[in-house]
C-alpha cells in the first residue's frame, strides 16, 4: 500500500505497480487470516466461541461501514496520495497491534517437524474423518459465493435504477448496521438452539430474503433488503464458525484450517467471476434467480443431513 501512495506521489504509478501491490497485498491477507483463526482458541475459552465469533462478525461489519466511506472523503479531500498513505498506515498498527496479545500463541507439538507434503497429508487424512466439519466447509462456500458476488448484483441493481455513487455507498452503510445489529444477537440466539436447527433458519431466511430482491424497485428498497440479508450473516458465521473450532486440535489446526480457507477463499474468487458473467450475459434477473437456486441447494442439503442432527 505503501509503494501506491509514493507511486502517486512521485507521478509514476503503473498498472503493472497496481498488480504486483494487490497480489502481495492478497497473499498476505492468506497468511494473516489463518493465522487468525488458527490462534482463535489460543485467546477464547471454548464457552466464549459463540460471542467472540459475533463481536468479531461485528468489528468486520463495523470497517465495512466505516472504511469506504472514510477512503472515499481522504480521496476528494486530501489526494490519493494521503488515502493510500493513511491505508498503510493501518497495516502498521495492525502489526503493532498483535504485541498486546499477552497470551501464549504458540502450539505445542508432540512430535518432531515434518516435511511440509507429508503434515498437509495429515492434515487432509484428519479431515477425511471428520465429515461434520467437510459438509461445514462445503456449506460455507455455498454462502461465500453468494457473499462475494452479491456486491457486484446490488451495484448493478442500483444502477439500474439510476442511483448515484453516493447513493450505492450509502446502501452498503445501511447494510453494515444491518450486520452489527445481527452480531449483536447472534451469540445469544446461537446458545438456545441446536446446530441444524440455525442452519435451517439461516438457509431459510436467506433465500426468502434473496427472493425480495426482484421486487425491490427503489434504492432504499434495496437498502433494507441488503441490510437483511446482511443481518442474517453473522448467526450463519457463529453458527458454523464456533464448532470447528473447538473440534480441531491444536497441533494441527493451521494446517486443517488453511486447507478448509482455502476452499472458502475459492470459493470468494468463484463467487466474483460467475457474478460478473452472469451480470453480464444474463442480467441482473438472472443472476438474483441463480442465487436462489443455490441457497435453495444449501437450505436441502442441510436438511437432508443427518449427520449434524447430532449437535
Amino acid at each position: 500500500m505503501g509503494s501506491i501512495a509514493l507511486g502517486l506521489a512521485t507521478h509514476d504509478l503503473t498498472t503493472t505497480l497496481l498488480y504486483v501491490a494487490c497480489a502481495v497485498e492478497g497473499s498476505c491477507f492468506v497468511f494473516a487470516n489463518l493465522a487468525r483463526f488458527a490462534s482463535f482458541r489460543k485467546i477464547v475459552p471454548e464457552q466464549q466461541f459463540a460471542a467472540a465469533t459475533a463481536q468479531s462478525e461485528s468489528a468486520s461489519h463495523m470497517a465495512l461501514l466505516v472504511g469506504p466511506p472514510l477512503g472515499g472523503f481522504l480521496y476528494q479531500a486530501a489526494g490519493g496520495f494521503a488515502a493510500f498513505a493513511a491505508d498503510a498506515l493501518s497495516y502498521v498498527i495492525n502489526a503493532g497491534s498483535v504485541f498486546f496479545i499477552t497470551a501464549p500463541l504458540g502450539v505445542e507439538t508432540k512430535t518432531e517437524r515434518k516435511a511440509m507434503l507429508h503434515e498437509i497429508k495429515e492434515a487432509i487424512i484428519w479431515l477425511k474423518g471428520e465429515p461434520t466439519k467437510r459438509f461445514l466447509n462445503l456449506i460455507q462456500a455455498g454462502r461465500t459465493a453468494v457473499m462475494a458476488g452479491l456486491y457486484l448484483l446490488i451495484v448493478i441493481l442500483a444502477k439500474e435504477h439510476h442511483a448515484s455513487s453516493f447513493a450505492i455507498g450509502l446502501i452498503f452503510a445501511v447494510a453494515s448496521i444491518g450486520g452489527i445489529l445481527g452480531a449483536v444477537v447472534a451469540a445469544r440466539v446461537y446458545e438456545r438452539y441446536r446446530l441444524k436447527q440455525l442452519l435451517i433458519a439461516t438457509c431459510l431466511l436467506s433465500f426468502l430474503v434473496m427472493g425480495l430482491y426482484f421486487v425491490a424497485s427503489t434504492v432504499i428498497l434495496i437498502a433494507a433488503v441488503t441490510a437483511l440479508f446482511y443481518s442474517i450473516d453473522p448467526l450463519w458465521e457463529v453458527s458454523t464458525g464456533a464448532h470447528p473450532v473447538a473440534i480441531v486440535p491444536d497441533y494441527i489446526r493451521g494446517r486443517v484450517l488453511s486447507l478448509t480457507r482455502m476452499v472458502l477463499l475459492g470459493a470468494n474468487s468463484l463467487g466474483l467471476f460467475v457474478t460478473g458473467q452472469a451480470l453480464h450475459y444474463w442480467g441482473s434477473s438472472w443472476t438474483i434467480g441463480l442465487y436462489l437456486i443455490l441457497l435453495f441447494g444449501l437450505l436441502i442439503a442441510v436438511l437432508t443431513n443427518k449427520r449434524i442432527g447430532a449437535f
